[in-house]
C-alpha cells in the first residue's frame, strides 16, 4: 500500500516525491475529482492523522530545500500521445532528470509551472492543507511542478 511505503520512507528520514499522471491544478473546482486524486487525498489524510508535522510542497525547489513530500504531475512531453503515454518508469526518469537540472527557483521548473488561464486551484496543496499538513499558503494558487514525460 502506498501509504505504508510513504510512512516507512519518512520514518527513515527520506524525502518522498509522489508523481501523478493527471493535472494537479484546475481553474474550476468542479474538475477536482478523479482517480489518483482520491488516492493522494487518502495518503495525505493518513499522514495528517499519524504525522501531522509533515510538510508538503508542489515546488521542486522548495522541496529540495526543506520539505518531506513533493507532489508533482507527470505530463506527456511535446509530441507524446496523451496521458495514456505516461509510464511509471518514464515518469521516474523524467523526475530525476528535472531534479538534477533544478538549481534554484529560477530554473526550468518555473517555466513548467505556467498557470492555466484564470485563477488556479492547486489540488495537491489543497488536499495537504485539508489533511492538516503544512503547505506554504502561496502554493494553493500556484500550479504544481509539471515534469514532461516522453512517450514509452
Amino acid at each position: 500500500m502506498l501509504a505504508d511505503v510513504v510512512f516507512r520512507a519518512l520514518h527513515d528520514g527520506e524525502q518522498v516525491a509522489l508523481g501523478l499522471d493527471r493535472p494537479l491544478a484546475v481553474t474550476d473546482a468542479a474538475g477536482a475529482t478523479g482517480p489518483g486524486l482520491a488516492e493522494l487525498a487518502y495518503v495525505l489524510g493518513e499522514l495528517g492523522t499519524w504525522r501531522p508535522w509533515t510538510t508538503v510542497s508542489t515546488s521542486l525547489a522548495q522541496w529540495r530545500a526543506n520539505t518531506s513530500i513533493l507532489a508533482w504531475q507527470a505530463v506527456p512531453a511535446a509530441g507524446a500521445a496523451g496521458a495514456a503515454g505516461v509510464s511509471a518508469p518514464a515518469a521516474a526518469d523524467g523526475f530525476f532528470r528535472q531534479f538534477r537540472a533544478a538549481t534554484s527557483h529560477a530554473t526550468a521548473e518555473d517555466a513548467r509551472r505556467a498557470a492555466p488561464p484564470g485563477p488556479v486551484v492547486n489540488l495537491a496543496a489543497a488536499a495537504a492543507r485539508q489533511a492538516g499538513l503544512f503547505v506554504d499558503p502561496s502554493e494553493l494558487t500556484t500550479p504544481p511542478v509539471s515534469i514532461p514525460v516522453p512517450a514509452p
